[in-house]
């Protein structure tokens, strides 16, 4: 079932396909056709096309930025445990579960935000202060803390620009556009007398075909993140999955580490 969702787009356009053709079948039996073939309709179609590349063409490049940005924020998250077990190594007095809690919890909050239209993990990442400030009183030499608070830093940019990119749309009214080109080519199409009918049926659910399934790949691609099994073409979310399995999977490898040797700190 969950297989089936994912193809959603390619079952709604058909069944809008079909009810265009349902209308031109019921147009033509009321012999309401009342508009002659001409060469201006293939202008139209061409021109409906063309509109519809230069939206779709502005849309992808946030749709891949957002691609990019999950891998960075993801990475980023990564560097910073990285570096805070490293100096949990070097300064003992560091203590680093708070710090790792602090970045398993931004990245669920992070993952969460986006597909669920969330602000959590705005909070969770200005939470990794205290971890910080823990690491001063420690007495980490302030290049590493300046470091990870930069990288903080970059955490909330890429967050802020990722909640930008889902929630608005690109020029709203030239999607607005779209809808309107691609409703008068469908609607001159089914008042346009073609013969033979079988032909010019054809002829209409492929354009219409093109036109909706169009529209709906940037309506998709405008909002780059989904719920699982919304549709095959959302952003994929597994790297941060891994690591989110990274940062939780070393957390229960120490404390089973710990458990099997008890003298261990000693």
């Amino acid at each position: 079932m969950l297989r089936l969702l994912r193809y959603r787009i390619l079952y709604q356009t058909a069944a809008l396909v079909g009810l265009v053709l349902a209308a031109k079948v019921g147009l033509h039996a009321l012999g309401w056709e009342f508009i002659a073939m001409s060469p201006l309709h293939t202008s139209i179609v061409a021109g409906g096309i063309f509109i519809l590349s230069i939206v779709l063409a502005g849309v992808l490049p946030d749709y891949k930025e957002a691609e990019r940005l999950t891998s960075d924020f993801t990475a980023t998250i990564d560097n910073m445990y990285e570096d805070g077990m490293s100096i949990q190594k070097n300064y003992p007095e560091f203590e680093s579960t708070g710090f790792r809690e602090a970045l398993t919890s931004t990245l669920a909050a992070f993952r969460d935000d986006i597909v669920h239209n969330r602000r959590k993990a705005y909070e969770e990442i200005h939470e990794i202060s205290d971890a910080l400030a823990q690491m001063e009183l420690a007495k980490v030499p302030p290049n590493f803390i300046v470091k990870l608070k930069q990288e903080q830093g970059a955490l909330i940019r890429v967050l802020l620009r990722l909640y930008y990119i889902q929630r608005v749309r690109f020029m709203p009214s030239a999607y607005h556009l779209v809808i309107s080109t691609a409703a008068i080519v469908i609607g001159v199409l089914l008042f346009t007398n073609l013969e033979p009918f079988n032909a010019s049926a054809v002829a209409l659910a492929l354009v219409a075909f093109i036109f909706i399934y169009l529209i709906r790949l940037i309506g998709v691609a405008s909002t780059p993140f989904h719920r699982q099994g919304a549709t095959q073409d959302d952003v994929s979310l597994f790297l941060v999955e891994e690591a989110l399995k990274h940062l939780r999977g070393d957390e229960s490898d120490q404390k089973d580490q710990a458990d099997s040797n008890p003298h261990s700190s000693l």
